[in-house]
């Protein structure tokens, strides 16, 4: 499980890293190396407050990697059943996620929260 746990976990933080590039202070997708900042190259992981929100979706993409590495038949079986159901929950775990940020992890400030992908950001005053 390995090779899956790894997996999924590089795909839930490349995933992070695209939702919330502006939250994060980088983008760190391969399609935007025209910044020349090195700043703004990678996310800053320290803006993550509770980094534990990810962990459902990671465990959930994981066992659907595994599952789905056991199904070689073209009809439906044991394991492409278990590979949908936890397609399905991982997609739930990532519209709940309900992340938090802090635009400036070195300071003392209140953290910001988002909900998932479909949030309407806008600007603190």
């Amino acid at each position: 499980m390995a090779k899956y746990a790894a997996a999924a976990t590089r795909k839930v933080l490349l995933l992070v890293s695209q939702m919330y590039a502006e939250e994060l202070g980088g983008y760190g997708a391969r399609e935007h190396v025209h910044f020349t900042h090195a700043e703004r190259a990678y996310p800053d992981w320290r803006r993550l407050v509770v980094p534990d929100q990810l962990k459902e979706a990671a465990v959930c993409w994981a066992l659907e990697l595994a599952f789905g590495s056991c199904h070689k038949l073209a009809q439906e079986t044991m394991y492409s059943e278990l590979r949908d159901r936890f397609e399905q929950r991982r997609k739930e775990a990532i519209a709940a996620w309900n992340l938090t940020f802090n635009t400036d992890p070195d300071a003392d400030q209140d953290a910001d929260s988002l909900k998932s992908a479909n949030a309407v950001r806008v600007t603190r005053i």
